[in-house]
């Protein structure tokens, strides 16, 4: 068998065109979703069991249905280049950090980021909490209290 030529071989394109280079370390996937766990991990929960997003209210724990999640990856990415060095990289890296498929990356990873990551059971298990617009009545012992997001309420009176 010889090596020959293959018609059309040769007008492929090199493997590694500049759009395909990963962003630089400080402005990769990881990093932007390092930069939106320390930002935004304690208002945000995502089960993947039940593959649903939840954001904190400030009374209880809500199912996210207008990608909110999303929108703060989005954001994310776009004050990323506004950060130190931004001004250095290159366009591609510029047009990498604006588009959606950078913010997706940065939202599946986050699915798997241990700050965020809660188990369907974890939602509403203490049958004794009742969570109201007026905070959470703890039912043992007939007494409001503040609400607070460990409780993990996601209904309300």
């Amino acid at each position: 068998m010889s090596a020959e030529p293959v018609d059309g071989w040769d007008d492929i394109p090199p493997q590694e065109l500049e759009e395909d280079l990963p962003l630089p370390a400080a402005f990769s996937e990881e990093k932007l979703t390092l930069g939106w766990v320390a930002r935004h991990a304690k208002d945000w929960r995502y089960v993947s069991e039940l593959d649903r997003w939840y954001h904190w209210t400030g009374k209880t724990w809500d199912q996210e249905r207008k990608r909110g999640h999303f929108h703060t990856a989005r954001n994310l990415c776009r004050e990323a280049l506004m950060w130190p060095g931004a001004a250095e990289l290159n366009a591609a890296a510029h047009r990498q950090l604006g588009r959606a498929s950078t913010a997706a990356a940065v939202i599946n990873n986050l699915r798997n980021q241990p700050e965020i990551a809660l188990h369907a059971e974890d939602l509403d298990a203490n049958p004794m909490l009742l969570a109201t617009p007026d905070g959470v009545v703890d039912l043992k012992v007939g007494k409001l209290i503040e609400a607070y997001r460990d409780a993990y309420c996601t209904k309300c009176t």
